[in-house]
């Protein structure tokens, strides 16, 4: 068990370009000689350059790294073999990453210092489908996904749920699914049937509540960029694309507070659905 009073309160740096960098002299030396596991999925070409970047500056933080891949598409089977892989190390925590990702320099080393069970850092998503960007944070089992991020003076939160685009894992919590026999990603009794046909990373969030374990998000642990057609990144989501026609059809003030209660984002999930009926700028109706 790491000593919570010597792995916080990490010191950084800012240079002129506003990239964080790690001043290792800053952080406890236990904490750097902690054995962690970086795993992803990946088909081969879908590996983001900055990730690959991550990963090099990450060799020269910690002492004994490793790096556990499954050279497939993000799916049951896929990251059930993930997990069975990396549970056969001898890590201490395990950080499971998407491919298409780019963290912050100090991201692994600031979800460590929490010394918590699971916690991941906030990552935007796309949804073609529902041509939705959304954050990877579940309140309750509904897994409602957020819109929209809290301050990082907000802290750790508890949820109920993230994704596998940025978790930290303690070692734990894997080892006690072995214990249970039970599959990492796969349905079973241990939870409720509405998760019957589920995402795999929901299933697993689900299994960790269920076997006494808790999930938190560090708000103050953004990962930078995740890599989907274009970089979805804070400044890019809320200068051209977060909720815009929301914003015309309701207002601004009155679109955030919708976005405060699961009875607002539902009204405006339907919209969605719907499509929105609104009149072009200068209309005579307009």
């Amino acid at each position: 068990m790491l000593d919570g009073n010597k792995t916080t309160g990490l010191k950084l740096e800012v240079t002129k370009n506003d990239v964080r960098h790690i001043n290792l002299d800053d952080i406890s030396q236990e904490l750097l000689d902690t054995n962690v596991v970086f795993a992803f999925m990946t088909r081969g070409n879908d590996i983001y350059y900055k990730l690959v970047m991550y990963l090099l500056q990450q060799k020269e933080a910690f002492k004994n790294m490793g790096l556990v891949t499954a050279a497939k598409m993000w799916g049951g089977g896929a990251c059930e073999l993930l997990f069975n892989i990396a549970v056969q190390t001898e890590a201490a925590f395990f950080h499971i990453l998407d491919s298409d990702v780019a963290p912050q320099r100090d991201t692994t080393l600031r979800l460590m210092s929490h010394d918590l069970d699971v916690v991941a850092s906030p990552l935007w998503f796309y949804d073609g489908c529902m041509n939705s960007i959304h954050l990877n944070v579940h309140y309750d089992n509904r897994c409602l996904r957020e819109q929209t991020p809290k301050p990082p003076t907000e802290g750790v939160e508890k949820v109920f749920a993230t994704s596998f685009g940025s978790v930290l894992i303690k070692r734990r919590v894997l080892d006690m699914f072995k214990q249970s026999e039970e599959s990492f990603v796969e349905y079973s009794s241990l939870i409720d049937e509405s998760f019957k046909g589920a995402p795999p990373d929901t299933i697993f969030f689900a299994k960790v509540n269920a076997l006494g374990f808790d999930v938190h998000i560090d708000w103050g642990c953004e990962v930078g960029t995740h890599h989907k057609f274009v970089e979805l990144n804070s400044p890019t989501i809320e200068t051209f694309v977060a909720h815009r026609m929301f914003d015309l059809k309701y207002g601004a003030e009155r679109k955030r507070e919708h976005l405060g209660t699961t009875d607002g984002r539902q009204m405006l999930a339907d919209d969605i659905k719907r499509g929105f009926d609104l009149k072009q700028p200068g209309s005579p109706d307009s």
